[in-house]
């Protein structure tokens, strides 16, 4: 064979076994010879692969011959026929443990199978078919038929008493019945040459199926010829037609050698193009897809098993074995290939694949699946269309008469069905197929033995999932082996005219709503994002419209993720978004921990957001991790925010490329912090290609605001009656209902399509007469409830106790019933369409159908026994949680020993051990406060609180407390209720809800009484003046700290020391909000004398750092910078023991202020910088703007006016972002110096008036006065300097009435620059000197304070004002603007350096000095580089070059 046919290959095909590059090395010739080695393995290993799952006699044939054309070999030899009982059931079984079942079935097939193969290929047999429960061998050596038959002695042997056992399942039996018979078999290879297969036909095949008939479990039955060829060696029991029951064969077969193995050719370019010619001559025997998989792995060849839902096609097709048997061998192969290319080719063209060509007593029959190894979702219609088109092609091709032969007695059946099943590759090392197993292909095997010749019938099922699209009629009941119930089968008679999917029936109306529904849809994935909600009441046909949309509506590369909120959820946070998060980052129901992680890091990566961020999102996936120093210290509120953010990176990222179609269902029923988190993403998707779709009853209410989420509301009303007639006719055997019964459907019903639904099959199943039923949809669906026998009448209502949605444990827990008897009981409620199954791993839930079913059903009950039920559940769930509430339960104890409430107000309310078990407390407290043991509920609620507070989910942790007051009423004396109260009132004011908090507070105190405890007394006050300082209500508060200072002091050794320092830490707030700085002061430090110094937890290091802070913001609004610097240090060295970056990234910003206040720009800048770094790391927005800002004013002083500008835009959309007025404010007034330095005067003083406002309104008269000594500046500049005086001016007594320094400086500076602007422009000699004198008072005392507050920035602006002042004043000034220069030199401040040269340059000219030139020209130069244009048109006007 010559290299030049393997270069014949077409490229792409080398290049699928090789890779696109190392293919054009190998037809270049330029592959090196470790590749060329390392390659020749690789397809040597490839092809070894292949052959496992292949006949040896296939792979000899294929690979001794070069023909492509079908072909027949006549083999004279023996088959036995083995079939494997009980495979199915450990399927079905296992399924209930997800993958791990998956892989339990593999295992034990595998282990069962393997010893068969070793068996069978130890007597040389080979196998030629390999289902997941039956094989087919060929012997061919002298004595076959005594070699089949021994082996399949020993085969039974072998496996006799094959067990199973799954603990917590069951034990599974294997077992087997085999035929064997002699004669002469066609060995066939025919199909496309992509898609060929390979099979045993002929009558020696039917009559060895025939023999595996009749043999029951662990029976030997013999063929006619296999019994002569044997029957001295053997006894047997003669059953029909010369068929024999083996009793017994002595002897043993001759041992086969194994095929001897030849030494692989050396690695050359000659043996790479033979092995990818052997490639190609055996992989169109197996799918693509396995190919491509072991070419991935060649050394690891496999399909993992899984489940998968599949849609099963069995054809059979009747009457070939005669003309296999009466043809010449050339004409039989044309005639195979031509049928089995027809088949072939109806199938693959959906995407089906043809598993394997099964023999049968009556003709071939074939096996297809729609959906395994490739998941399709649409693999129903896939399966119909394909069924179809195989019956026309077939009816065509039985015309035809190919080669001549007439082929008009062949007959074609077709049975389908669908399901789940298991799909995997079985076997041995040596041998092995890929395969389905489970009931589904069991039934679909039975659906094609019961319909006729000619027929395509498939289970109701499976005809209602795809009614829309194909028509079905002549339903027909059958009792099917292995089935205790009849099926119903239903004939496929073709397509609808004008199909539209949908799951149950083409839905009717709602043509323009679903117009208007598309068109959005198509926006927003266009990267025009839509939040769109549909309103309606129960039953409407929200849910139907939205399937509608998006079957017909959405691309099929879209994403889509659906979720569905539960009433029972209602309080949980975030229910419905953890459902939504691990649709999003793939995470499959199940999942073990590594697999939800693995998913999560893709999820993160895709958002190029760090792992380290792993903890605030991990309990949404499900996944138990621990914080870490950068998620530790982080309060309720930042955690909520991060994980709104990261959420939000999620889900856009997700959405890049494709779009992403993001629908809630029963939205109504979403907890509160869901709902925010619903309008915080609906607030970013205008520019992505994402469809956030709600689905709701009533209207949905944001702070009183119903479109709060902006989105657009489709309100459903009821379907007209021409639309209701139409809806009936829809309904499978709708039509079959009486006219004027349908027109008494229509009157009751209303519109409303469920209610349409619900009353067709009342009336379908005839169980009530029409004038009997109910005449609200409510009554409708507790008749059907009533119409079912006790026991599903209980079982219901214990579901509905359970919830919506209902895990098979808790059911049993209350119910009773052992497993297998209470599936089978929720299977009948599932078969009559009132639940359905949710899952089967990692635990069975089954859910009820519709959410007002369960409504009813729960609303039907006793008060009393829903309470029992209630309480039952609960212990149910104590008891399945024993271990970790036992240790939830010493830890509480312990803690609260000492501790009636929490202290600090930014850790966490709960430990990991609480978080660890969130779900379960939930669900305890939810079941126990409707129990009939209300008082059991009290703990979970309040911890259900503490959870819902450490989330930020505010409204559910008010929720919860006041669920826990509820219960206690006015024990005054119980512990459990200053808990709740106190944490009632923290968390109102968390909201800002001050009133209320403060009413909680009250109450506290007055229902307490004596019964309080001091240490509750001194913390509820602290709490309740703490509300009224955020209030501005300083006296007030100040009031309430004094009283609780006064309460923890009187008994101060029962008082815990952190107490007394978190008051002196709310006193020193207030009392600088009041400017007692004094007191203030002396506060601080009396709260640090109180900080522990032993066992120290993190709170008293956060509260030790926080009285440090204020103590350096205090000495640094005074002046006292080294003070300042000091008590910033002592914080920072706290803050980064505990490892809170949060506050780091504050002191960090602090630090740099006091620099930037001393003039030392550079090195505020750095650490500002730091502050970004760590702001950013914890996406602290509010330190992040606040060092961004800071930052962009030291790069102004520095003369880096982009860098500046950069900085201040990008605090700016911070501050919008987050609604932070004070922040807009700050922005503008940088905005305004860059625009000052620049020389835009009039811009500068159009944001100045922009913030001057916001200051006025927040009473914020520091920053207010700040900016009116800015607006002075750029007033003056702007040839107004009277405007200018007058805000310095106010500026002034300002800084001096709030004892700032700082400000009064810059007030001063100000005034003195308006005032020798006015003396430039005075007519008057005495009223100039007069504005001369004042302004020189104002300079020298603006640079005596600057001088001893250590603002070296102003000391030498105010000499530059001085020197500016004497030139006027004709007085020595020279020595004023060297000082001036050499300070602005010395800070860097290059923009102030320059003017100051400008200005001594100008006085120098004015007196013809030489050294004028040299200033001038430096000032031009610097100014020029820095981009002060307006300096520069200053400098050009006074040398008259403008």
């Amino acid at each position: 064979m010559s290299e030049h046919r393997f270069i014949q290959i077409d490229r792409n095909r080398i290049a699928r076994y090789l890779g696109a590059a190392q293919a054009q090395a190998l037809l270049g010739g330029n592959m090196r010879p470790h590749e060329l080695y390392a390659a020749c393995a690789h397809l040597a290993n490839a092809q070894y692969a292949l052959t496992t799952y292949l006949p040896r006699r296939l792979v000899a044939y294929r690979l001794a011959t070069t023909d492509d054309q079908p072909w027949v070999e006549w083999v004279d030899g023996s088959l036995l026929f083995a079939d494997v009982s009980g495979s199915t059931a450990l399927a079905e079984r296992l399924s209930s443990l997800g993958r791990e079942g998956a892989e339990i079935v593999t295992d034990t097939l595998n282990t069962y199978f393997g010893a068969l193969i070793r068996r069978i290929q130890q007597a040389g047999g080979d196998l030629i078919t390999f289902g997941g429960d039956a094989l087919l061998v060929l012997f061919t050596g002298s004595d076959h038929a005594y070699t089949a038959t021994v082996v399949a002695r020993d085969m039974l042997a072998a496996q006799a008493g094959f067990v199973r056992e799954v603990p917590g399942i069951g034990t599974f039996p294997l077992t087997m019945h085999i035929g064997v018979e002699s004669g002469r078999v066609a060995l066939v290879s025919a199909g496309r040459p992509e898609s060929l297969r390979y099979s045993a036909m002929g009558a020696c095949v039917e009559r060895v199926a025939r023999a595996e008939e009749l043999g029951g479990r662990g029976e030997i039955v013999l063929g006619p010829q296999a019994w002569a060829m044997i029957e001295g060696r053997a006894q047997g029991e003669t059953l029909i037609d010369g068929y024999v029951k083996l009793h017994a064969i002595s002897g043993d077969p001759p041992h086969t050698p194994p095929p001897s193995h030849t030494d692989p050719p050396p690695p050359s370019r000659e043996t790479a193009f033979h092995l990818i010619w052997t490639l190609e001559r055996l992989s169109p025997y197996l799918p693509p897809i396995l190919v491509d998989r072991i070419m991935a792995e060649p050394r690891r060849p496999q399909l993992e098993a899984d489940l998968r839902p599949v849609s099963i096609l069995f054809a059979q097709i009747e009457g070939l074995a005669p003309l296999v048997e009466a043809l010449p061998p050339t004409t039989t192969a044309q005639v195979i290939d031509a049928v089995w290319r027809v088949c072939f080719t109806a199938i693959e063209q959906y995407g089906g694949y043809v598993n394997k060509i099964d023999l049968a007593t009556e003709g071939s029959k074939l096996l297809a699946i729609f959906g395994a190894p490739v998941a399709q979702e649409d693999h129903h219609e896939r399966a119909a269309r394909a069924a179809l088109d195989l019956q026309r092609a077939f009816h065509t091709l039985t015309t035809a008469q190919p080669a001549g032969i007439a082929l008009d007695r062949l007959r074609l059946r077709i049975g389908l069905n669908s399901g789940t099943v298991f799909a995997g590759n079985v076997g041995d090392v040596e041998r092995k197929e890929y395969t389905v197993m489970g009931d589904a292909v069991n039934v679909a095997a039975r659906v094609m033995v019961h319909s006729d010749w000619g027929e395509i019938r498939a289970t109701t099922p499976f005809a209602v999932s795809i009614g829309a699209t194909m028509v079905f009629a002549d339903s027909r009941s059958v009792s099917a082996r292995g089935k205790r119930e009849p099926l119903e089968l239903l004939r496929l008679i073709g397509e609808r005219e004008a199909p539209t999917p949908q799951f149950h029936h083409a839905i009717v109306g709602r043509r323009h709503e679903l117009a208007w529904l598309r068109e959005r849809l198509e926006l927003a994935l266009a990267g025009y994002g839509r939040v769109v909600r549909i309103s309606g009441e129960a039953g409407i046909g929200k849910t139907r419209l939205a399937a509608e949309l998006l079957v017909t509506g959405a691309p099929r590369t879209a994403k889509i993720v659906t979720v569905r909120c539960l009433a029972y959820q209602q309080s949980t946070p975030y229910a419905p978004w953890s459902d939504a998060m691990q649709a999003v980052c793939g995470i499959p129901a199940g999942a073990d921990q590594a697999t939800r992680a693995a998913q999560l890091r893709q999820a993160f990566a895709a958002a190029a957001i760090a792992d380290d961020w792993t903890p605030i999102v991990a309990d949404l996936v499900k996944l138990d991790i621990d914080d870490n120093p950068l998620t530790r210290t982080l309060d309720p509120k930042q955690r909520q925010e991060r994980r709104f953010e990261i959420i939000r990176s999620i889900i856009l990222a997700m959405a890049a490329g494709h779009g992403l179609i993001l629908m809630f269902d029963n939205l109504q029923w979403a907890d509160r912090i869901s709902l925010d988190l619903w309008r915080y993403i609906a607030s970013a998707v205008a520019q992505a290609p994402i469809f956030l779709l709600g689905l709701h009853r009533d209207t949905l209410q944001w702070d009183n605001d119903p479109l709060a989420d902006k989105a657009e509301v489709l309100t459903l009303s009821e379907l007209p009656a021409s639309d209701s007639a139409a809806l009936i006719a829809a309904i499978p055997a709708g039509a079959r209902i009486d006219p004027q019964v349908q027109a008494q459907i229509i009157a009751r019903a209303a519109g409303n399509p469920l209610f349409i639904e619900e009353l067709v099959r009342a009336v379908q199943h005839g169980n009530t007469a029409l004038d009997e039923l109910p005449d609200s949809l409510s009554g409708l669906l507790l008749a059907r409830v009533d119409q079912l026998d006790e026991r599903s009448r209980a079982l219901l209502r214990v579901a509905a106790v359970v919830g919506q949605r209902f895990p098979l444990p808790v059911l049993q827990s209350v119910y009773g019933e052992d497993t297998r008897r209470l599936i089978e009981h929720v299977s009948q409620l599932d078969a009559q369409e009132l639940t359905l199954l949710e899952r089967e791993a990692p635990e069975r839930v089954h859910t009820f159908r519709h959410a007002l079913l369960h409504e009813v059903t729960y609303q039907s009950m006793l008060f009393a026994r829903r309470r029992e039920l209630h309480r039952r559940i609960g212990e149910y769930l104590e008891q399945r949680y024993a271990n970790e509430l036992s240790q939830l339960r010493h830890d509480v104890s312990n803690a609260r020993q000492f501790q009636y409430v929490q202290i600090g107000r930014n850790g966490p309310m709960v430990t990991r051990a609480v978080r660890a078990i969130a779900s379960p407390i939930f669900l305890l407290a939810h079941h126990y406060r409707l129990s009939d043991a209300p008082e059991r509920a009290i703990q979970y609620l309040l911890l259900a609180g503490h959870l819902a507070r450490d989330e930020y989910a505010n409204e559910q942790a008010i929720t919860y407390y006041r669920w826990a007051l509820d219960i206690l009423g006015e024990r005054g004396d119980d512990p459990r209720l200053w808990e709740a109260m106190e944490s009632l009132g923290d968390t109102l004011a968390a909201i800002g809800q001050y009133d209320e908090a403060q009413r909680t507070y009250q109450r506290l105190l007055e229902v307490g009484g004596e019964h309080l405890p001091p240490v509750v007394q001194a913390e509820t006050l602290r709490s309740w003046g703490a509300a009224l300082e955020k209030q501005g209500r300083y006296q007030e508060a100040l009031e309430r700290l004094r009283s609780a200072e006064a309460i923890a002091s009187a008994v101060i050794n029962r008082t815990p020391p952190l107490l007394l320092a978190a008051i002196a830490a709310d006193l020193a707030q207030t009392l600088t909000r009041l400017s007692a700085f004094d007191e203030a002061l002396a506060m601080c430090e009396a709260g640090l004398a109180r900080i522990r110094n032993d066992q120290r937890s993190i709170e008293d290091e956060r509260i030790e750092a926080e009285l440090q802070q204020q103590l350096g913001v205090i000495y640094g609004m005074r002046g006292r910078y080294d003070l300042a610097r000091y008590h910033f240090l002592n914080a920072l060295s706290v803050q980064e023991a505990i490892d809170d970056i949060y506050g780091c990234a504050r002191t960090y910003n602090n630090l740099g202020y006091l620099e930037q206040l001393q003039s030392k720009y550079a090195a505020a800048v750095e650490l500002y910088a730091r502050a970004e770094e760590l702001a950013r790391k914890v996406s602290a927005k509010y330190p992040l703007a606040s060092a961004l800002l800071n930052a962009a004013y030291a790069h102004y002083r520095l003369a880096n006016y982009d860098a500046a500008e950069a900085a201040c835009h990008d605090a700016l959309a911070l501050c919008e972002e987050m609604g932070d007025q004070l922040g807009m404010a700050q922005a503008d007034d940088t905005l305004g110096i860059i625009a000052y330095a620049r020389g835009d005067y009039q811009r500068a003083l159009q944001v100045y008036q922009q913030a001057l406002p916001i200051y006025a309104k927040q009473d914020n008269q520091y920053q207010y006065g700040n900016t009116l000594a800015l607006a002075a500046m750029a007033a003056t500049a702007n040839g107004d300097p009277t405007t200018a005086l007058s805000y310095a001016n106010q500026a002034y007594h300002i800084g001096e009435q709030k004892r700032v320094p700082q400000l009064t400086v810059e007030a001063l500076c100000a005034a003195a620059e308006a005032l020798l602007a006015q003396a430039r422009q005075a007519v008057e000699s005495d009223e100039r000197e007069q504005l001369l004198q004042t302004a020189a008072d104002h300079a020298a005392k603006a640079a005596s304070l600057a001088e001893q507050i250590g603002s070296r920035f102003d000391y030498a602006v105010a000499l530059r004002l001085r020197g500016e002042i004497a030139a006027e004043r004709n007085e020595p000034f020279s020595d004023y603007f060297t000082r001036a220069m050499e300070t602005f030199a010395a800070i860097n401040c290059r923009f102030e350096h320059a003017c100051a040269a400008a200005r001594f340059g100008n006085a120098l000219q004015r007196r013809n000095l030489p050294a004028a030139h040299t200033y001038l020209e430096l000032a031009r130069t610097e100014l020029a580089i820095i981009g002060a244009n307006g300096e520069l048109r200053r400098l050009a006007e006074q040398a008259g070059e403008v």
